[in-house]
């Protein structure tokens, strides 16, 4: 899905401090920054000896722990693995360090094999002496593996078996302990003591696969019960969702205006003109679907599904509300708003050229507060819409407006004298300015000479509208004087009067909720459409001056 939010980057910059590293974050295109990150460096306050340690690995003249700021950084590379600190290595590597050094810190340690003292299977000659008795040698393996393979196959949980269990895992390791308390006897008295711990050994040995067994058994159980469970709540949301369950359909705001005014923004008359003119596409319309599913199985109409859609514009109901209502599931209603948002805005773009409409059309429909103002065009203005915070600083930065003291989205509106929206801009990150969104939203491309454009003090674009020999009408400024003149006062007044037409179309496009709440990042995506289709059917609504 595109996006059509243009993106400024920015950010501060930051430089390796390890020895002569010429790491730089402005250059992320190198060939020697590919996966290359920044670390901070302890602060000499917060955390000394560890500061202490990473200066001193960085190896550089005149540079100490009172050097070290937040804006002081060392890159990914300097450490084991070239991957940052790691809970093995957590500082970085000494910048003297040697290329046999460094192969050598990043060797992984050798796991160390344990041996345990066992009884040695040979027999034994009356010269052999005592200490021979006991060898440094694996256990007799084979014989145990042997004993608990035999175990771990009969092993059960339920009743008489584990009596069974029990009865056999006791001769078992008698018959073990005897035979091996046989041979030791004959060898030596020296080595009774070990014969004993080898007979426990073996017998906790014995109980934890015993053990191990159970446990495995009630996991299955408990993994049985609960692929049980799902598969009855699915069967019974399943039986609930049928055709005509639906608790809200389009017939229960027919012919009704205020119920239709409430959920749609329009009257029941608007609301058909609109499914009129969307009609002829409905039925080459495929709902998007992630790839999965038969979208032939949705069970909602092509009128509800507009009704579902307006809706989710209008008073910002979650998915799992309007599943509620239409009986269907929130991943339904996901896809089915949207495939029509889309729908709308794809119906809806061939009108931009006709929405701005000429200057004779707009002369043909002037209200007469505006005749004193000739050949105006059209009245601008931005507008923004909160957003949710982005977790990367670059983007937070760029989202950012000073204005609103948060991350927004920002839009270019204009409107003509009698409160049609003629234009309506990409979506633009917030932190852009008026003049710089006047120009990359290709809104001059609609002017001709001789037009006047009404706008706000923000708007400092005459230099721009005089190379397209377009007039700008704004309030006057100060300029260093301590208050207007007469006249000044008067123009600004009236001006105020009649640019406030714009802001009662931008608070007609606002009164969409979905557009009031901070709009989540995954909605970035959709949200030129979003604001254009709203903009839209502001349009369909009855004109704000007559």
């Amino acid at each position: 899905m595109e996006t059509f939010v243009n993106k400024i980057y920015k950010g501060a910059t930051k430089h390796c401090c390890y020895g002569t590293c010429n790491s730089d974050s402005r250059y992320p295109d190198r060939l020697s920054m590919q996966d290359v990150f920044f670390i901070r460096l302890p602060h000499s306050k917060k955390d000394p000896e560890k500061c202490s340690r990473w200066v001193k690995a960085c190896s550089r003249k005149k540079f100490d722990e009172g050097k070290v700021n937040k804006d002081t950084y060392i890159c990914s590379i300097h450490f084991v693995g070239g991957k940052g600190p790691t809970e093995d290595h957590p500082d970085p590597m000494p910048a003297t360090a040697t290329k046999y050094d460094v192969e050598k810190l990043e060797k992984k340690p050798r796991r160390r094999v344990k041996r345990r003292l066992v009884l040695s299977p040979l027999p034994m000659n009356e010269d052999t002496d005592n200490n021979n008795i006991i060898q440094d040698t694996e256990p007799d393996t084979q014989e145990l593996a042997s004993i608990l393979l035999s175990l771990s196959g009969s092993a059960k949980t339920d009743g008489d078996n584990m009596e069974r269990q029990e009865r056999k895992r006791t001769c078992i390791e008698n018959e073990f302990t005897q035979s091996e308390r046989s041979k030791v006897m004959e060898a030596s008295g020296v080595a009774c003591q070990t014969e004993t711990e080898l007979s426990q050994d073996i017998g906790i040995r014995l109980q934890n696969k015993i053990l191990e067994n159970e446990n495995k058994l009630l996991i299955s159980k408990v993994e049985l019960l609960e692929t049980s469970l799902k598969n009855k709540q699915t069967e019974a949301k399943q039986a609930s969702i049928k055709p005509g369950n639906a608790k809200f359909s389009i017939e229960q705001i027919e012919n009704n205006d205020e119920k239709c005014k409430f959920y749609t923004g329009l009257v029941w008359p608007q609301f058909v003109q609109l499914w009129s003119f969307l009609e002829p596409a409905v039925c080459h319309l495929q709902y998007w679907n992630r790839g999965t599913g038969d979208t032939s199985k949705y069970l909602v109409s092509p009128k509800n599904a507009l009704l579902m859609t307006l809706m989710r514009l209008r008073q910002g109901f979650l998915a799992k509300d309007l599943a509620y209502r239409f009986s269907v599931s929130p991943s339904t209603v996901s896809s089915i708003v949207l495939t029509w948002i889309q729908f709308l805005y794809r119906q809806f773009t061939p009108l931009k050229e006709h929405m701005f409409a000429t200057r004779q059309q707009i002369k043909e429909h002037i209200p007469l507060s505006f005749k004193k103002y000739k050949n105006i065009r059209c009245i601008i203005d931005c507008t923004e819409f909160f957003s949710q915070r982005p977790g990367n600083f670059h983007r937070q930065g760029n989202l950012y407006s000073s204005y609103k003291a948060h991350t927004t989205y920002k839009v270019l509106v204009a409107i003509a004298p009698n409160g049609a929206i003629m234009f309506v801009s990409d979506t633009f990150e917030g932190s852009i300015s008026d003049k710089d969104i006047v120009l990359k939203s290709g809104f001059l491309d609609h002017l001709v000479p001789g037009d006047v454009i009404m706008a706000d003090r923000g708007f400092n674009i005459r230099d721009v509208l005089n190379s397209r020999k377009v007039d700008l009408i704004i309030p006057p400024f100060l300029a260093g004087r301590e208050k207007l003149t007469p006249q000044e006062e008067a123009l600004t007044k009236d001006i105020a009067k009649h640019r406030i037409h714009v802001e009662r179309a931008i608070e007609r496009i606002k009164k969409f909720r979905i557009l009031q709440k901070i709009i989540p990042l995954s909605l970035e995506p959709l949200m030129t459409q979003i604001v254009f289709v709203a903009s839209c059917l502001v349009n369909f609504q009855e004109p704000l001056v007559t």
